[in-house]
């Protein structure tokens, strides 16, 4: 038997404040901008429940959209991540023979990344008293996995 408890309300979460937060990345996949229909990458990260910071568990979202120039993903977004990953000693992977295997690639990384918090912009299609998240400088995170840990 399953039992679906009453609805209690809205639960009000604080704003994910700036800072560096250890992450993982929790699904990349594809998506379509609503408007244009142009297909861009949609990435979900987690804030790890197993270093000890402010918000743990909760999930940060960045996309990644082709360029207006070129029509092409931007690299070096991309490049930014999967140097995170570099393990002295040890090739890194950096040719993919699509964009799905870099994708299915990046899932379960764990990245260190600055959460910078700015007003959206008119360009936001949500409403405008919104907040959205910039990321800026993926890193190397000083725990990278359960070898590392404190405990």
């Amino acid at each position: 038997m399953i039992h679906i408890g009453e609805y209690t309300g809205k639960k009000e979460r604080e704003l994910i404040q700036p800072g560096y937060y250890e992450l993982v990345i929790d699904t990349v996949e594809w998506d379509v901008t609503s408007k244009t229909r142009e297909t861009y990458i949609k990435m979900a990260f987690q804030i790890r429940r197993d270093v000890d910071q402010a918000h743990k568990g909760r999930m940060i979202f960045k996309n990644i959209y082709k360029s207006k120039e070129t029509g092409e993903f931007p690299t070096d977004e991309i490049s930014q991540i999967i140097d995170t990953t570099i393990v002295p000693g040890k090739e890194t992977k950096r040719d993919f023979e699509t964009y799905d295997d870099l994708m299915q690639h990046l899932v379960g990384i764990n990245v260190r990344a600055e959460v910078v918090i700015k007003p959206a912009d008119e360009n936001y299609e949500g409403s405008k008293d919104k907040n959205i998240i910039k990321y800026f400088s993926f890193e190397k995170p000083k725990v990278n996995n359960e070898d590392d840990l404190p405990f």
